[in-house]
């Protein structure tokens, strides 16, 4: 089992070639999205430890009141019970992990309701089958960074849940742990771009592009 430190350094998992083909940046990229998916499901379950610590009701009943929700709907009931259950210093606290929460769990759904297209140059994300007209195809370029630092981003919001929830059990963080878990987030939403406009820039660049002689 990694360490909590070893866990929050990027080059922690699938090393990286200075050159991938085709085929190896697909195997990485899967790889990498499988233990995004696997911490994603382990930061849902730390955040309905969270709701049963703030219910203060037996398991049953907090289970009766919000079993089934996915990660969207923890966070809005978090936020619904929090502010009546928390002084402002933890409260505020909690508010920023819900805050980059939604944000990864808006990119997790992205990476795993959309189709993919990997290319030797970049990997692309988009609703190219479920978008309701050709207008509407929205698409996003990833980097498996990306997906690695959404990762890292799960382990520092679930440890500092736990710490929320049960602070002396969790105890002193040595000062180099601290400095990862409580750093800026590594993962920032990506930008969304419409389909039919890129190729309508990519034809005009092309039709302006000097021809070539021939000689």
């Amino acid at each position: 089992m990694p360490s909590l430190t070893d866990l929050l350094k990027p080059e922690y998992g699938i090393g990286l070639a200075a050159k991938e083909t085709k085929e190896e940046k697909t195997r990485r990229y899967y790889t990498v999205l499988g233990r995004f998916i696997c911490v994603f499901s382990s930061a849902e379950n730390s955040m309905y430890m969270l709701l049963f610590h703030l219910l203060k009701v037996t398991r049953w009943k907090a289970r009766a009141l919000i079993g089934g929700q996915n990660m969207g709907g923890l966070c809005t009931t978090a936020k619904r019970i929090a502010p009546r259950c928390l002084g402002q210093t933890k409260l505020k606290a909690l508010n920023i992990l819900l805050t980059q929460l939604e944000v990864l769990n808006l990119f997790r759904n992205y990476l795993v309701h959309r189709s993919v297209d990997i290319s030797e140059n970049e990997i692309r994300s988009g609703n190219y089958m479920s978008a309701r007209s050709s207008e509407s195809i929205e698409e996003m370029v990833v980097e498996i960074g990306h997906v690695e630092s959404a990762i890292t981003d799960l382990h520092c919001i679930m440890y500092r849940i736990h710490h929320l929830i049960t602070p002396r059990k969790m105890g002193k963080l040595a000062k180099d742990q601290k400095k990862l878990i409580f750093a800026p987030w590594r993962y920032k939403p990506l930008a969304q771009e419409n389909m039919e406009r890129r190729f309508l820039l990519e034809t005009l660049r092309r039709q302006h592009q000097p021809q070539s002689s021939g000689q």
